[in-house]
């Protein structure tokens, strides 16, 4: 269940408009799981485990923005946001081991408590340079991420293997963002129209991580899981985009951007990465074929080149618990992946859509699962890259007026992904 208020208010006074909204969402969530693993390494090893995960959250956001009007060709804009999400989980697992005749039962109790701020505030300018629709845009962006996951572990051992344990964790990640941007478009005529820009971006995390467990009394730090990490990503780009509409109705689209990235080498006290450095070109287009003189009917052929760039929390290298015998594992490894997207698509009387599509992916981001060379009994979900992934997708969107006052809108999806 969830339970989400939300207020904003708007005001305007001549050239100075200024806005603000606030939400906040409270949810609750629950499951059940269950798995079987098999280990055949030597004797086979059989791990049987279930349990329940409960997870109690909330989401408020706070949004704060003006826009002044210089005169009628010149605007400036500025807003800031603020959101703060904190959760609980609570976790008890239930895990029987068998190696041949040794049985060992485990009762754990997985404890944690996430606290997440994000801040970020935004500025623009807007310069209009003509009355068919040119203008300038300058935007500047900055994003700042504070987070703190704590978790507390307990686990209770009866049968072969009797080794109770306490332990605890705390993981501080701090994320900041630049971003600027400068924007041309221009309007070449009524239907054609020219788009270019350059862009920054300054990525940069900053991650602790610290395992301990309980004896005697006292707490002592699990050196194999605690680390710190650094990482600094830069980010230029420069972007063209040309669109134009012919006389017999055929509109074409065609674009090019150029990326160049240059990572600094991780700072981890237990992995050592590269440095990244590397340039890459992502073309786009788009043309539309109308079937009939009222372009009821048409045809889209579509077409772009896009790049993915792992995330923050799959490029970190510490090790998530998530049983006694199971870890969640980034990787400051990853490489970014690269996808040839294409899409055909035919509209029905203005209304009924089919699309068909196809996404090559090289180095798609994946979840392998691997013993640890340490404790065949331990699994490693580690982020990975896998050589090649094809997705292929359809879908039909049927709208329907049913009366006057009842409208349907039918869609079927389908994919296929290997």
């Amino acid at each position: 269940w969830y339970l989400q208020p939300a207020v904003n208010l708007k005001y305007r006074n001549n050239k100075l408009s200024l806005y603000t909204d606030f939400s906040l969402n409270r949810n609750k969530s629950g499951n059940t799981v269950s798995g079987i693993n098999q280990f055949h390494t030597g004797d086979q090893v059989t791990q049987t485990s279930g349990g329940k995960l409960y997870n109690l959250g909330s989401y408020k956001t706070l949004r704060v923005g003006g826009v002044y009007d210089i005169d009628d060709r010149q605007s400036v804009g500025l807003e800031g946001n603020y959101t703060h999400s904190p959760s609980t989980g609570n976790n008890r697992n239930d895990l029987t081991m068998q190696s041949g005749d040794e049985v060992t039962d485990v009762q754990s109790l997985y404890l944690s408590d996430n606290l997440n701020y994000r801040i970020s505030v935004s500025g623009n300018y807007i310069l209009n340079l003509d009355t068919l629709g040119s203008t300038f845009k300058l935007l500047l962006d900055y994003n700042r991420r504070n987070g703190d996951d704590h978790s507390d572990y307990h686990s209770l051992y009866s049968g072969f293997r009797n080794l109770d344990s306490t332990y605890r964790s705390d993981i501080i990640t701090l994320n900041n963002i630049y971003s600027a941007t400068a924007d041309f478009d221009i309007a070449l005529s009524k239907v054609s129209k020219l788009t270019t820009g350059i862009k920054y971006t300054n990525n940069g995390m900053d991650n602790s991580t610290l395992y301990e467990y309980l004896k005697n009394e006292s707490w002592h730090k699990i050196g194999a899981l605690t680390n710190l990490n650094k990482y600094n990503e830069n980010i230029s780009a420069l972007y063209a985009k040309f669109s134009t509409r012919f006389k017999n109705n055929f509109a074409l689209s065609l674009g090019l951007r150029g990326e160049y990235t240059y990572a600094v080498p991780s700072t981890s006290s237990t992995v050592i990465t590269d440095k990244q450095n590397y340039f890459g070109l992502f073309p786009n287009a788009n043309l539309s074929i109308p079937l009939n003189k009222k372009q009821s009917q048409m045809i889209i052929f579509g077409y772009g080149r896009k790049i993915g760039r792992p995330s923050f929390w799959q490029l970190s290298p510490f090790r998530q618990q998530l049983s006694d015998y199971m870890f969640m594992e980034g990787n400051p490894k990853l490489k970014p992946s690269y996808t040839n997207d294409y899409t055909l698509t035919w509209v029905l009387f203005r209304k009924y859509t089919l699309t068909l599509g196809a996404q090559e992916v090289k180095d798609a981001f994946s979840i392998i699962v691997d013993t640890d060379p340490s404790d065949s009994n331990i699994q490693i979900a580690r982020q990975s890259n896998m050589p090649k992934r094809m997705n292929y997708n359809a879908s039909l969107s049927i709208p329907a007026q049913i009366t006057k006052w009842w409208m349907l809108n039918a869609n079927l999806n389908g994919s296929r992904n290997e």
